[in-house]
């Protein structure tokens, strides 16, 4: 049901894997974040998630004996009746006798889930030698099937020509891995060990991480997408993710996000035909309620209903005076740009007049340019200009955002805008902003 939603929502793509696509399975690792509520269960069931991959233990193996500590289930009752997966996050070394002693511990665990468990997960945040025959003891030992989660590149790495048949995988490949502390390959990188895995004839599925982190999060109460656009912040990319720096010095703020265009993107990777023994795809990570950083559950259940991922801009223009207007800007889906020094923008163009001056607010626009547009944006001397562009760090959605404050010297004859986002996916998109009047 779940591919079925995809297969309709990703256009021309998904015609060529429609005929397998109907039968794949849409799993939601429920990690990252508090447990959803039943009203989330219900959107996320309504977006085509068909299980759930329920964390129900951390394991050091070492031999042939196994120390387990029990993760708290939470109000584990919301899921009785759906179809269900035990996670069981590894590390160390095993041999094949260390699944007896894991079991022993597990198992009463697994039972304690309420409603029918279909099968486990062993997750490794990096390879567990031995972890083929563990997994294959395991799956005799429980009587469930039992598949391996490690990430891709270990994963095709550490395939033996002689594995277990009835031990399916689950690569973890795409998406914001570094929730889970999992290595993070390039798209490129990751989808080339997806065609190796593929090409194997081993059962597996795909996995794309779409939750979200604020480190610290932000204060209780506050909006965090007003929070990171507040004024005395300095944004800088960086190989850890969004980094905010306060100006005068204090605590760095740490983003590490999911997007939409990007989740897009990296279900085109995993789904590109024709995929042979492919059993589904793994959405790992809960994505919080929104107002969220990165992508909201409100996004993620919008975007397996059929919404495009990019945001949808709008200007709403307040006349302070005859020649003075305030420009708000607001992005009307739930899906969020990407954060950027330049690639987020506004244009106001206008007609029958000039620009005196721009005054740009405390919290809005990080800078501003004067020009003209000619199939696109170019830069003129003030005087000469018949547009205003104001740059933001983001277009956060449903949240407006006084940009700044555009005096002319007569009040202008047309007013039109134009917006340019930039995505996740590392993509630019621009075309007309809707236009509004009044306060918001």
């Amino acid at each position: 049901m779940g591919a079925m939603r995809y297969a309709l929502c990703f256009g021309s793509m998904a015609l060529a894997v429609a005929t397998s696509a109907a039968q794949l399975e849409h799993r939601l690792w429920l990690v990252g974040g508090p447990p959803p509520t039943a009203q989330q269960l219900a959107q996320l069931q309504r977006a085509g998630v068909d299980a759930w991959v329920l964390p129900v233990a951390e394991a050091a193996v070492a031999n042939t004996s196994a120390t387990v500590k029990a993760v708290p289930l939470g109000d584990a009752e919301l899921l009785r009746g759906q179809r269900l997966w035990g996670l069981v996050w590894l590390e160390g070394e095993a041999k094949e006798q260390a699944a007896a002693s894991l079991w022993s511990q597990v198992g009463p665990l697994v039972r304690g889930i309420p409603g029918e468990v279909r099968g486990l997960v062993l997750a490794t945040r990096s390879w567990v030698s031995g972890v083929w025959e563990l997994a294959a003891a395991v799956a005799k030992a429980s009587q469930l099937p039992v598949e391996v989660a490690a990430p891709v590149e270990q994963l095709v790495a550490q395939l033996p020509e002689k594995r277990p048949p009835e031990v399916a995988v689950v690569a973890l490949a795409l998406g914001n891995l570094r929730l889970l502390g999992v290595p993070e390959p390039s798209p490129q990188d990751a989808a080339a060990a997806l065609e190796t895995l593929d090409a194997r004839g081993i059962r597996w599925r795909g996995g794309i991480g779409v939750g979200s982190q604020l480190l610290p999060p932000a204060p209780p109460g506050e909006n965090p997408w007003a929070w990171l656009m507040r004024g005395e912040l300095d944004y800088q990319p960086g190989p850890e993710g969004d980094t905010f720096l306060p100006r005068g010095g204090g605590q760095k703020i740490l983003a590490s996000l999911a997007d939409g265009a990007r989740l897009h993107r990296d279900l085109g990777l995993l789904l590109r035909p024709v995929r042979h023994r492919l059993l589904g795809w793994d959405s790992l990570g809960i994505p919080p309620a929104s107002p969220a950083v990165g992508l909201s559950l409100e996004g993620f259940a919008a975007y397996f209903q059929g919404a495009t991922p990019e945001p949808k801009v709008a200007v709403r223009l307040a006349w302070v005076s005859p020649t003075v207007v305030k420009v708000v800007v607001e992005n009307q889906a739930p899906f969020a740009s990407a954060f950027a020094t330049t690639g987020n923008a506004v244009e106001l163009v206008f007609s029958g007049t000039e620009v005196k001056d721009v005054q740009l607010a405390g919290n809005g626009a990080v800078g501003a340019d004067f020009g003209r547009r000619e199939g696109g944006f170019v830069r003129t001397p003030q005087g000469a200009a018949t547009a205003v562009r104001l740059f933001l760090r983001a277009f956060p959605p449903q949240l407006p955002v006084e940009a700044g404050e555009v005096q002319f010297v007569s009040r202008p004859k047309g007013l039109a805008a134009f917006f340019t986002a930039r995505l996740g996916d590392g993509r630019e998109v621009s075309g007309p902003a809707a236009m509004l009047e009044g306060t918001p």
